[in-house]
């Protein structure tokens, strides 16, 4: 019976239509690769002040990977601060619309230049920085302590640091605070201090006081940055990345520049109706690549295939991918063949040409680049 059966099968596939033949599966061999790098830029200007991430780290869309220096302005005396523009904005079209992004009116608006004299209309050496003591020369009733801030020339400007005094009144100048005759040192008018504006260069960052907010002599006012920068981006010293992926590689390290490019320009010229073709190099900002992302929509396989076996895989044929030197793998995992390279690979030792297969995998969790593959088809009739 068993004889007969092993016949009649035999029979029924010598007499089945040629299509009806089954086909074998077919083995290829490829690895992992990323088909669409993408380059991660930084468009500001300034130094690398932080790295977050290490080559082969996965990161996901929106993670920050770089920060770079920012500008720092900071208040040059105490007073009531005032804020124009808003972060994002370019300091150039701030100044033109206020002349300024902040201005400070000075605690102590008044300020002094006399002549460096005894009271015998001798000369005294006044040094930066000393403190003085002042008084009104009308009636002395106006009082108040000041600092030698510039001697040029035998004259020194004092800052007034407490003390209330009327602009143009007479004020005497004395190192001592009994205003003793023997330690007079001058006399001038009192002036006041115009508002300082304070300025930058680049863009606003962030601002770190509030509108019409006290500060100190060294407070930090606000934050600039320099770069080429597309609209609405508001974290500009930070470098994110725009998709998932893996990074490739990064170009720079903690500390590093990044400064403006240049470029060469090749232009025409015309002189006396004559044309001739002039170049120049051309100093411009423009975004620097950073680091290399793989997004993990862009990992492939890509497996090759003799010309002998071209008929055996097509577009849209459904593969089966295992890791080829991974131990215990589950299982084989599924994959659509995307695209058959028409021109052949350089291979050196193979007598048939080799044409790239592309494989997209329905889940690539397992595999990582450089993996070497085995990609099977499947039986068909």
């Amino acid at each position: 019976m068993k004889k007969l059966f092993v016949l009649s099968l035999t029979l029924l596939l010598a007499i089945l239509p040629a299509g009806w033949a089954l086909a074998e599966s077919v083995q290829i061999y490829g690895t992992v690769v990323c088909t669409q790098p993408k380059p991660i830029v930084c468009a500001a200007q300034g130094v690398i002040e932080q790295i977050t991430c290490s080559v082969g780290d996965h990161v996901s869309a929106g993670d920050v990977i770089a920060t770079v220096s920012t500008q720092k302005v900071y208040a040059s005396t105490d007073g009531t601060v005032y804020l124009f523009g808003a972060p994002g904005d370019a300091m150039t079209e701030i100044a033109e619309e206020y002349g300024a992004v902040a201005y400070i009116d000075p605690a102590q608006p008044y300020t002094m230049t006399a002549t460096a004299k005894n009271a015998n209309d001798g000369i005294v050496r006044v040094i930066p920085g000393e403190t003085v003591y002042l008084r009104c020369y009308k009636d002395g009733t106006h009082k108040g302590t000041g600092m030698v801030v510039k001697v040029k020339d035998g004259k020194y400007t004092v800052n007034i640091i407490e003390g209330t005094f009327l602009k143009g009144e007479s004020v005497s100048v004395y190192r001592d605070q009994d205003y003793s005759y023997s330690s007079y040192i001058g006399r001038s008018t009192m002036q006041t201090l115009d508002i300082i504006p304070c300025t930058g260069e680049g863009n606003l960052v962030r601002f770190h006081v509030t509108n019409g907010a006290q500060v100190r002599k060294g407070d930090l006012l606000y934050e600039t940055i320099s770069g080429v920068f597309a609209p609405g981006n508001m974290n500009r010293e930070q470098v994110a990345v725009s998709a998932d992926g893996i990074i490739a590689a990064i170009h720079v390290k903690v500390g590093e520049e990044l400064a403006a490019t240049s470029s060469t320009e090749t232009g025409n010229a015309s002189t006396d109706g004559q044309t001739s073709q002039m170049t120049q190099s051309v100093t411009a900002a423009a975004p620097v690549q950073i680091a290399e992302l793989y997004p993990d929509d862009a990992l492939r396989v890509v497996a090759y295939t003799p010309e002998s076996l071209l008929s055996s895989i097509q577009v849209g044929d459904t593969v089966h991918v295992t890791c080829q030197y991974v131990e215990n793998m589950a299982e084989p995992v599924s994959g659509t063949v995307e695209k058959i390279s028409r021109i052949p690979a350089a291979e050196e030792n193979s007598i048939e040409a080799q044409y790239a297969v592309y494989i997209r995998l329905s889940d690539a969790n397992s595999f990582y680049y450089g993996m070497n593959v085995v990609v099977a088809t499947e039986a068909t009739k």
